[in-house]
């Protein structure tokens, strides 16, 4: 997934991380206190991907933390990946081959709010036939807000989609005159300021990462480049590089993101339902059955549609990293 991001904008991205899951590993890929097997790894990805030593390790630490595991457990998975490949060479090139689009999208969110200390954060997609849909709220309110702003056609997020360009609003008040139906309806519900990000395909925006923020201020220069690269990989995990030369193939995945998220929406209807849950905790249930199960998010929920009596059968307390 991280393959379409430029390495400086990586290597910013894996410093803000900080530490990358739950041990405390150092950030210098020469350092001696590393386990073995992550400068095993770090060789292994230079190799695959023609690239130095501290761009490698970056890839590393960013994969780490946006997958929510450390850089000894990415870094183990890819050197057994690779003795699976001795014996059983399969497509050796990705160093992610299959993932759940729903579950992905929504750990990119979650950590664009805690990279860039955002309040909330969102992905509007667009269905290519005109239409933009929400496809990963952190919070239902904001949901709510990306769904208002798609339906009175004002917003910039909706302005940063159509030019394909960054938006960034450091005062909303002071941009009434320029978005006059989203911009009251976002300060009253208590987002101050908007920066949103385009998830560009070439030359097409297919959609945009959008961050609310509760305070007045603009976005650092850095954290702008982090937030486009996170852009940048809600595309590629979207799309897949294999993908998308064949554009019939490319709104196929798309409308298939999209589909999963109208079954999940579904899901969680029925979980809160039938369980008194609010529409967020819901969502964290589906999840924990989901990586409990070891199922895609989508499949829990398609089975939760069609046979709401398992809501009796799922732990109800929301297990979120």
């Amino acid at each position: 997934l991280l393959q379409g991001v430029d390495a400086a904008t990586l290597a910013l991205l894996a410093v803000r991380a900080g530490t990358a899951g739950a041990d405390d590993e150092s950030s210098g890929a020469l350092d001696l206190s590393l386990p073995w097997v992550v400068h095993q790894a770090t060789g292994m990805v230079i190799a695959q991907l023609g690239i130095g030593v501290e761009a490698a390790f970056a890839r590393l630490r960013a994969h780490a933390y946006l997958t929510g595991r450390s850089v000894h457990e990415v870094s183990t998975d890819i050197v057994e990946r690779r003795l699976r490949l001795e014996a059983d060479p399969p497509d050796p090139s990705p160093l992610v081959s299959d993932y759940d689009i729903p579950d992905l999208m929504h750990r990119l969110v979650v950590h664009s709010v805690r990279l860039l200390g955002a309040a909330e954060a969102g992905l509007l997609l667009s269905d290519q036939r005109g239409s933009l849909q929400v496809l990963a709220p952190t919070a239902e309110k904001t949901n709510l807000l990306e769904l208002f702003q798609i339906q009175a056609k004002d917003g910039p997020c909706l302005d940063c989609y159509r030019t394909g360009q960054a938006i960034s609003v450091d005062n909303l008040a002071d941009n009434v005159g320029r978005w006059p139906t989203f911009a009251p309806v976002a300060i009253e519900i208590g987002y101050l300021a908007v920066h949103t990000f385009p998830m560009r395909l070439r030359d097409t925006t297919i959609g945009a990462l959008n961050l609310f923020s509760t305070v007045v201020g603009p976005l650092p220069a850095d954290d702008q480049h982090v937030a486009q690269a996170l852009a940048d990989i809600a595309t590629i995990g979207l799309l897949q590089e294999r993908a998308i030369h064949e554009s019939g193939i490319v709104v196929t995945q798309l409308e298939g993101a999209l589909a999963s998220r109208v079954v999940i929406e579904q899901a969680k209807g029925v979980l809160a339902e039938q369980s008194g849950l609010d529409m967020e905790t819901a969502f964290q249930v589906l999840r924990n059955r989901a990586r409990t199960s070891n199922r895609r998010l989508s499949v829990v929920a398609q089975e939760i549609v069609e046979r709401p009596s398992l809501v009796q059968e799922l732990t109800l307390s929301p297990n979120d990293d």
